[in-house]
């Protein structure tokens, strides 16, 4: 029993600490995602875990508080990124504001959800690659680069090649000798690549300029999004990987949606609605 003149948070940690939990609270917090470090620990595994772990879509149901978070989470940890080494990219599909845009603009259909997969899947592909660094093939690299400029453009702005860099070689304009009017306009015209090259640094570093710089005024991406998202799994393997996981999570914290179960139906129903999407080779919901 713990002492009586102990607070209650220290009452709760006495209590935890009897029973053996020694790495931290398990009650914390009621979501996962702010457990991440710890979830492994407490994790109470089922067999559905493992199910998951195929290539073939799957729906799970339970209330807000219920684990499916937990599930993702426990996926995402295994698999790459966060596991370098896996052959399987889980892509975390947990911002559901632009589709939730194209609903209260009567223009969410399935191929807004799955142009918004892309999008993220996109931006989830290119962190990684920078973060691992090494080689990457140089038709993945036009590849991948017509995808940021098609979808994800915001990461290849000036001000985003500048953050980046600065990230690397602090006051990175300094280094290069050039204003950010002269930066700018590297960026903008796809010449980023000679300037960098006097910095050094890694692969990239390189493979950065590269991918800000190839497809620079127009792109090739095929028009459909199926189609799009079957050239966005063929890039994945082109750069190892063997399958693709969207992970989609949390369609029931938006404010708007809280509390309106058939509006998160609304929202979900263009991906579970739409069998080319969810019968996709080497591409799992």
């Amino acid at each position: 029993m713990a002492p009586q003149s102990l607070n209650l948070s220290e009452k709760v940690h006495f209590w935890l600490t009897s029973l053996g939990f020694s790495v931290g609270n398990p009650f914390a917090t009621v979501e996962a995602e702010q457990e991440r470090d710890l979830l492994p620990r407490f994790f109470v595994g089922v067999p559905e875990i493992d199910e998951l772990e195929e290539v073939s879509s799957i729906i799970i149901f339970a209330p807000r508080g219920g684990g499916k978070s937990a599930l993702r989470v426990m996926l995402a940890d295994k698999t790459a990124p966060r596991n370098a080494d896996h052959t399987t990219l889980s892509v975390e599909f947990t911002d559901f504001d632009g589709l939730l845009s194209s609903y209260q603009q009567k223009s969410l259909d399935s191929d807004a959800a799955v142009r918004a997969l892309i999008g993220a899947g996109v931006e989830t592909l290119f962190s990684f690659l920078l973060h691992r660094g090494g080689d990457v093939p140089e038709t993945a690299k036009i590849g991948l680069s017509e995808f940021l400029h098609t979808y994800t453009p915001f990461l290849l702005t000036p001000r985003a090649m500048l953050k980046r860099l600065n990230q690397v070689f602090p006051d990175v304009l300094s280094r290069l000798g050039m204003t950010w009017q002269e930066f700018e306009q590297r960026v903008k015209k796809g010449r980023l690549l000679p300037a960098v090259q006097q910095l050094g640094g890694g692969t990239d570093i390189r493979l950065l300029a590269d991918l800000n710089d190839f497809a620079r005024g127009g792109t090739a991406v095929l028009s459909r999004p199926i189609p799009q998202l079957e050239a966005f799994y063929g890039l994945c393997r082109e750069v190892g990987f063997t399958a693709v996981f969207f992970l989609i999570d949390r369609v029931d914290e938006l404010p708007d949606t809280a509390n309106d179960p058939a509006l998160q139906a609304q929202l979900l129903a263009p991906f579970i609605g739409h069998l080319p999407l969810m019968e996709m080779e080497g591409v799992a919901l």
